[in-house]
């Protein structure tokens, strides 16, 4: 018998399989990697991203809620310094919307059904391109 998973990380790990499926989808390649940090680096030629997937299984009232922090005891908001982009997976809809981890504010972050339904490889592209705005200026 196999030793039972915690929901959580089978949430986690379902989220982390869609997103790269959606990156590989949108023409990029993807690798999962064990990092603390990030979860799937994604990479466009000779560019990388470091994408943090976070993943819910459903919306709770009208929104979708991630967990854009990092700690067990005192969270500390993601930055650059983890991650690059962040990729909000809704298990239900199998459907991810990006983010440049410069745009998260919260360590809590809302994000409504709605926005799933815009193009995943256009969200991802925008992202993508927010990141090598702030690279070019750093």
């Amino acid at each position: 018998m196999f030793p039972q998973v915690p929901d959580a990380l089978r949430i986690g790990r379902i989220g982390e399989l869609i997103t790269a499926a959606s990156i590989e989808q949108a023409g990029y390649a993807a690798a999962q990697v064990p990092h603390e940090g990030f979860d799937i680096v994604c990479f466009d030629n000779e560019k990388s991203y470091r994408i943090e997937v976070k993943s819910a299984s459903r919306p709770i009232d009208t929104s979708y809620r991630f967990m854009t922090s990092r700690g067990s005891k005192s969270k500390k908001l993601l930055s650059s310094d983890h991650c690059d982009i962040v990729a909000f997976c809704a298990i239900d809809q199998r459907r991810v919307a990006y983010r440049p981890v410069t745009k998260i504010t919260l360590k809590k972050t809302r994000v409504k059904p709605q926005e799933f339904e815009e193009s995943e490889m256009l969200s991802l592209m925008r992202a993508m391109k927010e990141v090598d705005l702030r690279r070019e200026n750093d």
